[in-house]
């Protein structure tokens, strides 16, 4: 469970929205006296001076989603797997329904309803993490399943197999995961929203450092 905690609060934001997002996971914990507090401190320091490449990566994220949403645009991309994502989160209409004691307000999806922009730029770097991962998840199973693997226990971004075939796991995971992460991944997707919103001007992503991505096919501990 801490485990997802700091995991939730990695994908999140920053900030006063970080604090606030890690807090409410944090209620999980009722009986732990105050110590997760501690923890988001130390995590709310520590996550901009670890992770600085993602972190403006996420800012560059927002700052798109931000330019389109005000457009009154959502955002649509095509991940690795093919599979397309819609991210358009519009404000709910509001309607009074009329019961024989009481009147009720119920809310519901209007396409004609204005794009909510704090919901687009709040979940934008989630939802691009997640489609990814599911993408990676996807490909991965179709690929085991091409050499002969039947059985798979997975779980977003946590993959099983029998004993047996763990070393063909392990092979595959960092295969699928160098062929995918081998492309442009950040100028495909704004590539992306160009073509879909031509009359914007987005920003370009940041710049992509040395990593060799293909080491991860040696590494011991990329996946554990």
């Amino acid at each position: 469970m801490r485990g997802r905690l700091i995991h939730i609060s990695a994908i999140t934001k920053s900030g006063q929205v970080l604090v606030r997002t890690m807090s409410s996971q944090s209620a999980e914990f009722p009986n732990d006296s105050g110590g997760m507090l501690g923890v988001l401190k130390l995590l709310v320091e520590c996550i901009p001076e670890v992770t600085v490449e993602a972190g403006r990566i996420m800012e560059w994220l927002r700052e798109t989603a931000v330019i389109i949403a005000k457009a009154n645009r959502g955002m649509m991309w095509i991940t690795p797997a093919g599979f397309v994502v819609l991210h358009e989160n519009r404000k709910p209409k509001e309607v009074g329904l009329a019961t024989a004691d009481r009147m009720i307000l119920v809310y519901y999806r209007d396409d004609k309803q204005k794009i909510d922009v704090r919901k687009q730029v709040d979940g934008i770097v989630a939802h691009l993490v997640h489609s990814m991962d599911a993408a990676y998840m996807m490909r991965t199973i179709n690929r085991l399943h091409a050499e002969g693997i039947r059985h798979f226990a997975m779980v977003h971004d946590s993959y099983g197999v029998h004993a047996c075939d763990v070393d063909l796991l392990n092979r595959v995971l960092r295969e699928e995961f160098v062929r995918i992460y081998s492309e442009p991944v950040l100028q495909n997707f704004l590539d992306q929203q160009r073509k879909a919103h031509p009359g914007i001007s987005l920003p370009d992503p940041p710049q992509t450092g040395d990593l060799d991505i293909q080491q991860v096919l040696s590494s011991p501990y990329f996946f554990a």
